[in-house]
């Protein structure tokens, strides 16, 4: 079994006691969120020319998964809109990240790339 988690703080240490082996990983560095934001959101996929994938990593520091998570969903929400993959859906994605993981969301980036008005990320299910 392979147990993975960002709050090991939450887990009760007679739990922790009995696993075997724990291995720690750092958060990733901004030249390595450079690299992982670059895996995900690749030169093959349509990215708009405003896609600045070096602000991304240097403004948001973030884990792979949620690096993973935000190119996904940007990647959806672009082609929801028939538009290439830009900086505002990218933007949008990290921000409902962040809201995901409980965390303050430090801001858009100071040079006007913040987002534009959008649709939710996920359809709303009226019920």
């Amino acid at each position: 079994v392979v147990l993975a988690t960002n709050l090991r703080g939450n887990i009760d240490e007679a739990f922790v006691r009995r696993l075997d082996v724990i291995v720690e990983f750092e958060e990733p560095d901004a030249e390595l969120r450079a690299r992982i934001w670059r895996h995900h959101l690749p030169p093959t996929a349509p990215l708009a020319p405003d896609l600045d994938i070096e602000q991304l990593a240097r403004l948001y520091p973030v884990t792979g998964g949620v690096i993973r998570n935000a190119a996904l969903a940007a990647a959806f929400d672009a082609a929801s809109a028939r538009e290439r993959i830009g900086h505002h859906h990218v933007l949008c994605a990290v921000e409902e990240e962040y809201h995901k993981a409980g965390r303050s969301f430090p801001g858009f980036p100071p040079n006007g790339a913040g987002p534009r008005p959008r649709r939710p990320l996920r359809p709303t299910v009226l019920t």
